[in-house]
């Protein structure tokens, strides 16, 4: 073979190998496209359903009446940050946007002509998307903004002008005012590329009084994409970049649903004590009785009440009374199974524990113990006339829940029994047993 045919024999192979090595780098980055597309697309979904599912859960904790509605519409934008009922709102939104990529939660709702304080000016059409004339007629109700120094730089530094709580009504959030169903939708303008999860808000009578709506921004995940799109150079730097950024993407999301996971603790939760608050403890004591019900066996019930609270407040500051509470709360949980009992902060300075498979006989000697506990703790309470130390009082009742009671009927043989408690000098416990309540006086009060 002489050298000529060599040359073209090489240069032919040359070829070849350059066009599969093309077709090679087109197959992986289409591959990897494609993958990325598609992980982008299943990721967006559920970044969606979250931002959805946090606006159903602030909403449905919204207390918005037509009156609240009123009022808010009655102050300019500025005293609407300063409102008290607003900077609650605020702080609480912000304790959710801490652990997540939130920044905005908010609250619209639609103005009749009658309301409509603004319109579109000229020179305002590329703000506000809209013609000169143009009414704003939706307005923020709530505006809560993840940090200070973020209302700053959206304003560039000048902080608001009432006009910019007002905005036109479009046709995607008149669809969703329309459709009065929880829902997300992706958003991309001047604020970046996010995602607007929107719940609808209603009043005590079920009237829809506005949108809550929680913006959940997709910076971090665009980055990711940046990555994935940019090691697709080479087989393995591609296959390595993807792997890295797969496991990134499903260990952010497993950090998500942690986070979702925490905040359902933390709505079911005390937020001082850590028991059970006393919705979620309602929830947990109708399950428990329908238990028993079944199983015939006796269930207790014991109602605790810190005595002279408030004296001790007034006398020691609010700080000392939130740390008795806690330590009363450490008393209540150590001296309950937490297999057989759910312990929850019923009131401001009461507490409900319920014992399941448990006797009078048996409730009674939890409850001696747990006065005791609180006695062992020798907090001074210089302003109670029961002991120089703190004390409680204890209501206690037992039954096997039958078809014709209820757990309220439990609790009201509970509460009735604290009643006796009280009234009877308090620094004891006093047992149902049917009529009225027995006397128990602790051993450590019968020993002051």
């Amino acid at each position: 073979m002489n050298k000529n045919v060599v040359i073209v024999n090489r240069k032919k192979f040359q070829r070849h190998l350059i066009m599969l090595l093309v077709l090679w780098v087109l197959t992986i980055s289409s591959l990897a496209i494609f993958s990325a597309y598609n992980i982008t697309s299943t990721i967006f979904n559920e970044i969606g359903k979250k931002a959805m599912l946090l606006a159903v859960e602030i909403a449905g904790g919204l207390e918005m009446e037509q009156a609240d509605v009123d009022r808010y519409l009655s102050l300019d934008f500025v005293d609407l940050l300063k409102d008290p009922q607003h900077m609650e709102f605020e702080e609480k939104s912000r304790a959710v946007m801490k652990y997540s990529d939130i920044k905005y939660i908010y609250m619209e709702t639609v103005l009749d002509d009658s309301r409509v304080k603004y319109h579109v000016e000229p020179g305002e059409e590329d703000l506000y998307g809209a013609p000169a004339g143009t009414p704003l007629n939706v307005v923020y109700l709530l505006d809560a903004v993840v940090s200070h120094e973020t209302r700053m730089e959206d304003t560039d530094g000048q902080w608001y002008a009432d006009k910019d709580r007002y905005i036109n009504l479009d046709s995607t959030f008149a669809e969703i005012y329309k459709s009065d169903e929880p829902g997300y939708l992706f958003v991309e303008d001047r604020w970046g590329n996010y995602f607007t999860g929107y719940a609808p808000v209603y009043d005590s009578s079920g009237n829809l009084t506005g949108v809550l709506c929680v913006d959940l921004f997709l910076t971090d995940y665009y980055n990711l994409l940046k990555l994935d799109l940019i090691v697709v150079g080479g087989f393995t730097a591609a296959n390595l970049a993807i792997g890295l950024i797969l496991v990134m993407l499903f260990r952010r999301l497993r950090d998500a649903d942690l986070k979702v996971q925490e905040k359902t603790i933390q709505s079911n939760t005390d937020y001082l004590t850590s028991c059970l608050n006393r919705r979620s403890f309602i929830e947990t004591a109708k399950i428990q009785w329908d238990g028993h019900l079944r199983s015939g066996k006796p269930l207790a019930m014991l109602f605790v009440d810190i005595d002279f609270f408030k004296e001790y407040n007034d006398y020691y500051g609010h700080m000392a009374g939130d740390m008795t509470l806690c330590s009363v709360a450490d008393v209540l949980n150590s001296c309950c199974n937490p297999s057989v009992s759910s312990v929850s902060r019923y009131g401001g300075d009461e507490f409900v524990i319920m014992l399941s498979n448990t006797d009078e006989h048996v409730a009674s000697g939890i409850a001696s113990n747990i006065i005791a506990g609180v006695a062992a703790l020798n907090i001074p309470h210089a302003a109670s006339p029961v002991a120089p130390y703190q004390t409680i009082s204890i209501g206690v009742a037992s039954l096997i829940p039958k078809n014709d009671l209820s757990v309220e009927s439990l609790m009201d043989q509970a509460d009735n029994a604290l009643y006796k408690a009280k009234r009877y000098g308090r620094n004891q416990f006093q047992i149902w047993d049917g009529q009225s309540a027995k006397r128990h006086k602790s051993k450590t009060a019968n020993a002051t």
